[in-house]
């Protein structure tokens, strides 16, 4: 960290879910971009304890939120040196009134949750559900109140995807001119070509097969649909001869998965993998034959861009949001329905037998998504509200 320089204008951002997992590589990827490569501009990172990301170039201090970024109460701004517009990448953050707000709104599926299929069974026992729906009742608390709250303040407000800005303005009936669309971007790791021998040696340490397996990514919440996975995983061990495998990576707890998988008679077919770090994550995508991603809902869908820049076939909900990220490079399948799920990856498996031809089609398509436009999108956004260039 260095000192901030004067006679310049000062950005303010809450980067306290910089350790979480979807919120957390936007909050990454706005520290290594506008941050880092900015000179024009100071920037005050308010976190809660120790910056733990390492020296970073360009001008930037850091301030304590003596707040846990999961309470309600998280009152107003206390800052030491004064900032000219203030970032909150999660609704969850300090009022910093009367300093500029932009927010960004990651989706609104705590205000507008899915409906849950029927006819699948929920994942865990009962107190589990329990408490998870508990948690949905809290979080649709939260958005009802403190979402709308900092909507109203936000002078500019950032949407991931065009489906959330949509949905933003059909639920919350925000302006659209006060919305702007900046897509999540990926780390370039996912660019980069790996040996097949470093692919293959990463896959055969989690036990699996080098382009023998499908991989889901991502956590174990309700509206990620793996309950309809599984449920997807039994139809296709009954119709194939070689049961597909399916390697699951994301989840901090695959307690409840590996229970299902055993009630399924599927537990040989699922395979659970650590949460990978992003800079090996790469690998797992390169040696699966492909990303299954059943979600009922997304704000953005990063396993998604991450897998076509990865040159990997994409089967996946068809919803908006998902439509729009992979520009309808995928197979799509209704989320709702497990023969639906099994039906498109039966079709896959017969129609691709082994690993396809690398996609050069997807690789372009998640070009859209590098960091370099994330980082002049966002310059562009703080400099319209600090009233200078971006650049």
């Amino acid at each position: 960290m260095t000192g901030l320089e004067p006679n310049r204008k000062t950005v303010g951002i809450d980067i306290r879910k910089l350790q979480d997992f979807g919120i957390g590589s936007y909050v990454r990827h706005l520290l290594q971009g506008p941050v880092r490569e900015t000179s024009r501009w100071n920037y005050v990172l308010f976190h809660r304890r120790e910056y733990p990301g390492g020296d970073l170039t360009g001008t930037a201090s850091l301030e304590p939120i003596n707040r846990s970024r999961r309470l309600p109460w998280q009152g107003r701004l206390k800052n030491r040196q004064p900032v000219h517009a203030y970032h909150a990448p999660h609704y969850l953050s300090p009022d910093p009134y009367p300093v500029p707000l932009i927010l960004t709104i990651h989706d609104l599926i705590h205000l507008n949750p899915p409906p849950i299929p029927r006819g699948i069974k929920p994942l865990g026992k009962t107190p589990g559900r329990s408490r998870d729906y508990l948690k949905m009742r809290y979080h649709r608390i939260l958005a009802e109140t403190k979402l709308k709250r900092m909507v109203r303040q936000a002078g500019r407000i950032i949407s991931v995807s065009g489906a959330t800005g949509r949905d933003m303005i059909d639920i919350l009936g925000i302006n659209p001119d006060r919305i702007t669309i900046i897509h999540n971007c990926i780390d370039s790791v996912f660019f980069a070509d790996h040996p097949p021998e470093t692919i293959q040696r990463l896959c055969e340490s989690h036990g699996l097969r080098m382009h023998g397996y499908f991989l889901y990514c991502g956590n174990n919440l309700i509206h990620k649909n793996i309950a309809g996975l599984l449920e997807a995983w039994k139809i296709l061990k009954a119709e194939c001869s070689i049961p597909p495998v399916l390697a699951v990576s994301g989840p901090r707890d695959g307690t409840t998965i590996l229970h299902r998988a055993r009630e399924l008679g599927i537990d040989k077919q699922v395979r659970l993998v650590p949460p990978q770090d992003f800079t090996v994550l790469p690998l797992l995508y390169r040696g699966a034959s492909a990303l299954v991603l059943p979600s009922l809902a997304e704000g953005f869908g990063l396993p998604a861009a991450e897998a076509l820049a990865c040159r990997i076939p994409v089967i996946c909900s068809d919803i908006p949001v998902l439509r729009e990220i992979t520009r309808d490079h995928a197979i799509f399948f209704n989320p709702r329905e497990p023969g639906s799920i099994a039906s498109k990856i039966h079709r896959f498996i017969v129609d691709s037998p082994g690993r396809i031809e690398a996609d050069a089609e997807g690789r372009a398509i998640a070009e859209a998504y590098r960091p370099a436009r994330f980082s002049r999108a966002h310059r562009e956004v703080y400099g319209s509200i600090l009233g200078e260039s971006g650049e």
